[in-house]
């Protein structure tokens, strides 16, 4: 059982269904539909409180119509690209000079001359970033999804009907929660549909290789096995065995059948690791990542208070319990040691959290810095000028590990995700704000394997080294196949 599970009763009678029932067991036009179902499920099991921001209908339209208008050209021309990446407009983070790089794929596009790039627009806070883009979009993944809904729409895959109706039946009856259907169903054929348009792109832009930027791309990846093309996922914040969309080890089919990469692109070793009990763990490889290897040498070269009279938290915000975190942190500056110079900067995050309104009592009572999401500087940038990290569950935790920045993990809600990871050398826990001082006062420095655990160094040369060896052998299998067929 997860430790996730063991603190959810919804989630723990969710995983003991989907064994007992073999949901991972149904196949639709070759792939798990369990599989593409599963996160969905969860999320609703969980009932994390996590804030989005919706497009209302009319902008959803506008969007899809432009999305679509980009694609078209591509879809009937068509153009040669060795590898194609999909990543997020979030991700136009790291400013240099007066543009933005992609800290997901620019280091790899780099190596890369003949590439291509979907976008999916996951918030409307990065425009000026678009607009500056190192290496701008070209093309709106939205026109697939937006399509794929439609086509899913019109025409369902009725072979899962009894599938989804069975499903909803159970979720409601075992695990309490209420799915309906056609809501499954929707899900479903939307997938079906959106792979077979993927693959339509693919084959008009001859790609040899698809990298994305986050799990859950099962559209994508399907396509990918319908044209015998490499897939790589690159790891996205926390991944590990818990995560929804590691597929257990005692699931069984084949990669292509349960929609799992060619590889997986994990930080470091600690990562690989994790995900020791997921069928995931034999695809994972520790590659690093080009921002902590730029940001390492950085907090490396700092000038560091030897008199120890001050000392900066960097607080890295979710959209997860708001108020009860913005209580915390009152709470912890109110009992800093009087001979402490104590600062304060908030990050919100990126998609999650776009309201500042919640600090406000932060910054005037205490004179926070509060940091947008899409504002510079950069959480990587923040991280290594801090003495100290605190958040709840966030992946920033591990950058700062990866940084040599100690972390905090606030027993806020959802915690109880970090607990694996709580090592007493890297990441720490702290039941008071007061117990965070205690613990200042005692840390030791990072040692550089200590980092290289969550972030192996040389990233550009690790994932060079694993795209060409993705590719040879593709080739090698194709020019197999066909030998054979003459």
């Amino acid at each position: 059982m997860s430790s996730e599970a063991g603190k959810s009763p919804a989630l723990s009678a969710l995983y003991a269904a989907e064994r007992r029932h073999g949901w991972f067991d149904f196949r639709l036009d070759g792939w798990a539909v369990w599989r593409v179902l599963r996160t969905p499920v969860y999320n609703v099991a969980a009932a994390l409180p996590l804030s989005y921001t919706r497009e209302s209908r009319k902008s959803q339209l506008k969007r899809s119509l432009k999305a679509t208008a980009g694609v078209l050209g591509y879809l009937l021309i068509g153009r040669h690209c060795d590898v194609l990446v999909k990543s997020f407009r979030s991700a136009l983070r790291s400013r240099h000079g007066d543009r933005f790089r992609d800290v997901y794929f620019d280091g790899v596009l780099d190596q890369q001359p003949s590439h291509f790039k979907l976008e999916v627009v996951n918030t409307t806070a990065f425009t000026r970033q678009a607009a500056q883009a190192f290496r701008p979009a070209n093309a709106d993944a939205y026109a697939f999804t937006f399509w794929g809904a439609v086509l899913g729409r019109l025409f369902p895959c009725r072979e899962a009907e009894v599938f989804c109706r069975d499903l909803a039946g159970s979720l409601q009856s075992e695990v309490g929660i209420e799915i309906g259907e056609r809501f499954l169903l929707q899900r479903l054929s939307a997938m079906y549909w959106e792979s077979r348009l993927y693959a339509l792109l693919l084959a008009r832009l001859r790609t040899r290789l698809v990298m994305v930027a986050d799990t859950s791309e099962y559209a994508l990846r399907r396509a990918c096995s319908m044209r015998g093309i490499p897939f790589v996922e690159m790891q996205h914040g926390v991944f590990d065995e818990d995560h929804p969309d590691a597929v257990p080890a005692w699931v069984s089919g084949s990669a292509a059948e349960l929609l799992l990469p060619d590889a997986l692109a994990c930080y470091g070793p600690y990562w690989v690791a994790r995900l020791a009990a997921s069928r995931q763990y034999g695809v994972a490889q520790p590659v690093g990542n080009e921002l902590v290897d730029y940001y390492r040498v950085r907090r490396l070269s700092r000038q560091v208070d030897e008199a120890n009279t001050q000392v900066h938290l960097l607080f890295t915000s979710q959209g997860i319990d708001t108020e009860r975190a913005v209580a915390w942190l009152d709470t912890l500056l109110k009992s800093a040691p009087p001979n402490l110079r104590t600062t304060l900067t908030v990050k919100l995050h990126p998609a999650y959290d776009n309201d500042a309104a919640p600090y406000a009592g932060l910054v005037a009572l205490h004179g926070a810095v509060l940091v947008a999401g899409s504002q510079e500087p950069n959480v990587w940038e923040l991280l290594t000028e801090a003495d100290l990290h605190l958040s709840i569950s966030s992946a920033c935790h591990f950058d700062a590990a990866a940084l040599g920045v100690p972390s905090v993990v606030m027993p806020l809600q959802g915690h109880y995700l970090m607990e694996a990871a709580i090592n007493g050398r890297s990441i720490f826990s702290a039941q008071t704000p007061k117990a965070v001082w205690t613990l200042l006062a005692s840390l030791r420095g990072f040692t550089a394997a200590d980092m290289g655990e969550y972030a192996s160094p040389g990233f550009t040369q690790r994932i060079d080294q694993l795209i060409n060896r993705l590719c040879a052998a593709s080739e090698q299998a194709q020019s197999s196949s066909a030998g054979e067929l003459q």
